[in-house]
């Protein structure tokens, strides 16, 4: 029992590729001329080859895909530091400023237009959550260098902030654009690859399992082989009762070594004094029964006497 144990747990889950490998190198390895499923080695490798060339090609696409988000982290964060230049020489443009509609067109609050913070309160002098105004959300980086680029360019297209025109600021921040472009081309891609992997392994896993159960079903293997087992499964002679099968076991009754005969009643005859009624016709019955009961009765008057 201990030796099956061991046996069977040393038996890891293998992956999907794992398992095609394990099936391939133990077919070569054991029976490269054999047929099983109607398929040869050399075809069996045939049919599954897309599934192995997709995750080539998916592993590919995921380091592009890697590649592409830190281009984009690198792209995000030289057009983040030019946006805070060009807003900051806005507000410290004699001409501009905090408080001028360049500045409210770029998508901030003009100086004019702040609160104190004395309009959300009562007049007991408390402040309650019901009459503050929900802020809006935080625009995210290509939505405020939209909303730069468009104040720019209607409100003040011949100006320079930063050192920089407006075209100089178009040109410096368009790798955040392009590196969004490309990393989008590289999703579209990986999820094709994964679409064409799946597809292609519904092929191969059919394929894996005709093949295993021809295994299975081979007069010269079968389920106890070794080439059952070098294909990652286990035998027949290594598995364990599943426990609801032990479970029926144990509660089976016990049976002793020397099983009870049935009891043939035929060798046996009881003669009675008194016979049953209904061995015999009901009159007839009825006048034996008489003569018998009489002639008890005799007999134990005598044994009084005596």
């Amino acid at each position: 029992m201990s030796e099956n144990t061991t046996t069977s747990s040393s038996i890891p889950r293998l992956s999907f590729a794992d398992k095609w490998d394990a099936v391939m190198v133990a077919w070569n390895s054991n029976a490269p001329d054999e047929t099983f499923a109607n398929m040869t080695l050399g075809e069996f490798i045939e049919i599954t080859k897309p599934s192995i060339n997709h995750r080539t090609t998916l592993a590919v696409l995921n380091v592009e895909l890697k590649a592409g988000i830190a281009q984009r982290k690198l792209a995000d964060q030289a057009t983040k530091l030019l946006v805070r230049r060009v807003v900051a020489c806005v507000i410290g443009d004699a001409d501009f400023g905090p408080d001028s509609l360049l500045y409210r067109a770029m998508g901030f609050v003009r100086s004019s237009e702040r609160k104190t913070g004395n309009s959300a309160r009562v007049q007991a002098g408390t402040t309650t959550n019901a009459t503050k105004p929900s802020k809006p959300p935080r625009p995210t980086l290509m939505e405020r260098l939209a909303q730069v680029l468009s104040a720019w360019s209607e409100v003040a297209p011949g100006s320079s902030f930063a050192g920089m025109t407006l075209d100089q600021f178009k040109r410096a921040t368009a790798p955040s654009t392009q590196a969004r472009l490309a990393l989008q081309a590289s999703r579209t891609n990986y999820q094709a690859g994964i679409a064409a992997r799946d597809d292609a392994d519904a092929v191969t896993l059919d394929c894996v399992k005709r093949v295993v159960y021809g295994v299975k079903c081979d007069k010269a293997f079968g389920d106890d082989c070794p080439l059952y087992r070098a294909m990652g499964y286990r035998r027949a002679s290594e598995r364990r009762p599943s426990k609801r099968t032990a479970a029926r076991i144990s509660a089976a009754p016990h049976t002793t070594d020397h099983p009870k005969l049935p009891l043939q009643l035929s060798s046996f005859t009881v003669q009675s004094p008194i016979q049953s009624p209904r061995q015999a016709p009901p009159g007839v019955a009825k006048a034996e029964a008489r003569s018998q009961l009489l002639a008890v009765g005799d007999l134990s008057v005598h044994r009084n006497a005596d």
